[in-house]
């Protein structure tokens, strides 16, 4: 935007801070709780996740698995005893309900005959495991919609527009 003294200067979106260098824009924990499952802590860098209790970090830095999946992740064989396996299903058949750590679901849980069922909101799908959400790259699938450029963002996507253009009112015409 332009400043009253004929300048220059940077406003960012919603949910995103104007970085040190008054250039570029931050993603904060305010805006799809800056892309983490459970705990999102905002640093200087941008958004630190964190995860629940009986819960790490996934490698990705963003997604939590259960420890005890964790350390099966991590094992190099990938090998556990149906004894192991067993024990777990019956204690998640036992303890699976919204009400205890949102049903293990990323973002909305809903209690079900059969069991929780999550779902995830706009701009972003459910997981093969039923349980987590991911960001959804909108800017894969026709450029977004937008004339130049595509971005994406968590949880949505921002066009813009070659030098010497100007993004119109629509959000997507330069």
């Amino acid at each position: 935007r332009e400043t009253p003294k004929g300048g220059v200067a940077c406003d960012c979106r919603p949910g995103f801070d104007l970085a040190q260098n008054q250039k570029d824009c931050t993603l904060t924990c305010n805006y799809g709780n800056g892309g983490c499952q459970h705990s999102c802590e905002d640093t200087d860098t941008g958004p630190m996740c964190g995860c629940h209790q009986k819960y790490a970090l996934h490698s990705d830095g963003r997604t939590c698995i259960e420890k005890d999946e964790a350390a099966i992740e991590r094992s190099q064989f990938n090998a556990t005893s149906v004894a192991d396996v067993d024990k777990r299903v019956k204690r998640r058949l036992l303890m699976e309900t919204c009400a205890v750590n949102n049903g293990g679901c990323d973002r909305t849980c809903k209690d079900t005959a059969t069991g929780v069922r999550c779902s995830c909101p706009v701009g972003f799908t459910l997981q093969p495991d039923g349980k987590t959400c991911k960001d959804i790259n909108e800017c894969l699938v026709n450029n977004g919609g937008c004339d130049h450029f595509c971005r994406n963002t968590v949880g949505s996507f921002e066009c813009g527009c070659r030098k010497g253009y100007k993004l119109l009112t629509d959000e997507r015409t330069c």
